[in-house]
């Protein structure tokens, strides 16, 4: 009984070696679910709106080109549901739903069905404490004052002084044991908490008195098996005070017809055939499981699902949102389902786009050429399963964010915000990376918590996991906090020297919308660090007698600001061959500032570049060859150098 309660939750996920064996038999299944919503609807109006809704998002936003069979049919299933409950829509805002009113019932009854078996529960345990308790055999007997039938309940039994024999005693206490050693009072609240959820049905009342029947049926035969004369054993039956009031919460000695207790045992057992005819409950089961539960075959390359039309609207739902790729060496590190588009980037991070849509088990991708590419998928909770191929398929958790960058910065334990940056690249080659991020005075490397005096130990470490002849193609991915003091900046920059990791990005958050919601957490500001042994120190009065113009921007004068020097700085690089740009800051310098002043110093040196290409080329810069672009570095470099104040010397 209360399994039948949980079969509509269930979801059963089943591999077969062809599902087109079972594809009528699935959709024709969903199909009934479908139908069995539609009545639903009918008397819930605001049931089907809600999926109304979600159902144009999904589908008639998304439309580019020509639509599919499939798309075709969804949207015409989609318009007769909307016509069907159109004016019930409409009543539904002028007046109180009929599904709201039967709601209103049914939770009326179920607080008077709960009141009054709370009421039963105080009675009981208050008999117990007000009459006298004794052990018997290891049974717990309490001796009622009140003329009432025997019952048990949970580990007691109840008995009447006044209205039991002692001669007649053993034969009730054997009778109520069954009781409580078949654990009968557990079947009984199971069934009376069933009750209370439906009680509008009358085959769960039926079903409540069958159980009870059904515990004094056994119990009855127990006693007759225990060598108990039947004669005498059935006299006593007679000889209760029938008209006395039962109590529906336990199982009484008295509770159901005499009549049909003494037919019962004196009725001949159950033949071979009695007992076949009682198997048939298990197709009956099967048959009922298999209409109800949510069923998925999974087949080479394929999947079917016997989901109806509104649980499918549902899927579509709980595929929104940033999915992480789960297992090894599969096609798709992250994939993102927004409104409009479907979005997957691999291992290298490169970026795949497509508007999309849903059709049952597939995610229908809209590619250019207006091809359509089905890729097949199943979802259960937070989990996603997409066939790349016929054979290929990766496994999915779903983020609680909507984009990488959170995702990523969600596994560190302390909370860090990035700057904002301009000017930045990603990250492709991933494998080549180590992850730092920083905040405070508290340091992790690839999400691992160490600190300062360790710090040396811990990169050397993760930088031997990598490729020895790509060691000098190591990046450290800096996750650095915006308020983050350029002291400890200037310690890490000093251990990566050390050890020769030289190349950093600062990774950071962008306004620009061409950036996609995977890529976000792979974005940041390169720079590269001086070696140990490479710096040269030129006095600045020196570099004018060399032709080379110098650029000071101190961040730590108050009165500076990139805004403010900008203009200045691009004036000086367009009337100048060289020059070198130094970046002054100190102790009380934060991370959002120095980051200020080297995007501000990107931005003035990319825009030079682009301006010569479009001039030259009428070309922008990123679209030169690698030999046209070099050659315009070398007429605007990139040059900054950095002086620490109050900080060690480099």
């Amino acid at each position: 009984m209360f399994l039948s309660l949980l079969i509509p939750f269930f979801h059963v996920n089943l591999n077969v070696a062809d599902t087109h064996r079972y594809e009528f038999a699935l959709k024709r299944i969903g199909e009934f679910k479908t139908y069995y919503e539609k009545l639903i609807a009918m008397s819930d109006p605001e049931y089907l709106e809600n999926t109304n809704k979600s159902k144009i998002a999904r589908f008639e936003d998304y439309e580019t080109g020509g639509a599919s069979g499939m798309q075709t049919e969804q949207k015409i299933d989609n318009n007769i549901l909307t016509d069907e409950n159109s004016e019930m829509i409409k009543a539904k805002h002028a007046n109180i739903s009929l599904a709201t009113l039967l709601f209103i019932i049914y939770l009326t009854g179920v607080i008077f069905f709960l009141f009054r078996i709370m009421l039963l529960f105080q009675w009981i345990f208050k008999t117990i404490k007000s009459n006298k308790l004794k052990i018997q055999h290891g049974v717990k007997i309490i001796e009622l004052d009140k003329k009432l039938p025997p019952f048990s309940f949970l580990g007691y039994v109840f008995l009447s002084k006044d209205l039991i024999s002692k001669n007649k005693q053993e034969q009730i206490l054997m009778h109520e044991k069954v009781h409580i050693k078949q654990f009968h009072s557990v079947d009984l609240l199971i069934a009376h908490f069933i009750t209370i959820v439906q009680w509008f049905n009358p085959f769960v009342w039926l079903l409540q008195k069958a159980i009870k029947n059904n515990h004094e049926y056994l119990a009855d035969s127990q006693v007759v098996n225990k060598g108990y004369n039947l004669l005498n054993y059935q006299e006593l039956l007679l000889n209760q005070f029938i008209s006395i009031p039962s109590v529906q919460l336990v199982n009484n000695f008295n509770l159901i017809s005499i009549k049909n207790r003494i037919r019962m045992m004196n009725k001949i057992k159950s033949g071979f055939a009695a007992k076949l005819k009682a198997l048939l409950i298990i197709p009956a089961a099967l048959f009922t499981f298999i209409l109800f539960a949510n069923l998925t075959l999974n087949g080479p390359g394929n999947v079917l699902t016997n989901l109806s039309f509104l649980e499918t609207q549902k899927n579509m739902s709980q595929l929104k949102g940033l999915w992480n790729n789960t297992s090894n060496n599969t096609y798709g590190k992250q994939v993102l389902f927004e409104d409009h588009k479907f979005s997957v980037i691999d291992k290298n991070i490169d970026l795949k786009e497509y508007p999309y849509q849903l059709q049952e088990n597939q995610v229908i991708l809209n590619a250019p050429g207006n091809e359509k590419i089905k890729l097949n998928y199943e979802i259960t909770n937070s989990t996603l399963k997409i066939w790349w191929n016929q054979d290929e398929y990766s496994l999915y958790e779903k983020s609680k964010f909507s984009n990488s960058l959170d995702d990523y910065l969600s596994n560190i334990p302390e909370t860090i915000n990035l700057p904002t940056i301009e000017n930045y690249g990603i990250l492709q080659r991933q494998e080549l990376c180590i992850d730092v991020a920083m905040v405070g005075n508290k340091i992790y490397v690839n999400n691992k918590p160490t600190d300062y005096s360790q710090l040396k130990d811990a990169l050397l470490k993760e930088k031997s996991k990598i490729n020895h002849l790509n060691t000098h193609l190591i990046t450290i991915s800096l996750y650095a906090d915006k308020d983050l003091s350029m002291e400890y900046m200037h310690n890490l920059n000093q251990t990566l020297r050390e050890i020769g990791l030289l190349k950093v990005a600062h990774m950071g958050k962008v306004t620009d919308n061409k950036v996609s919601k995977l890529q976000s957490s792979y974005i940041g500001m390169p720079k590269r660090l001086p070696p140990l042994d490479g710096i040269e120190i030129i006095p600045s009065e020196d570099l004018a007698d060399k032709g080379i113009a110098f650029f000071e921007m101190d961040a730590t004068n108050p009165e500076n600001s990139p805004g403010i020097l900008k203009p200045k700085f691009e004036e000086l690089l367009k009337n100048s061959e060289k020059y070198i740009a130094s970046l002054y800051y100190d102790k009380s310098t934060i991370l959002n500032t120095y980051i200020g002043y080297q995007d501000m110093a990107r931005t003035v040196v990319f825009g030079l570049r682009n301006q010569y290409a479009q001039e030259k080329f009428n070309l922008t810069f990123d679209e030169l060859s690698s030999v046209q672009q070099k050659s315009i570095r070398k007429i605007y470099p990139l040059i900054i150098s950095e002086a620490e104040s109050d900080l060690s010397e480099d």
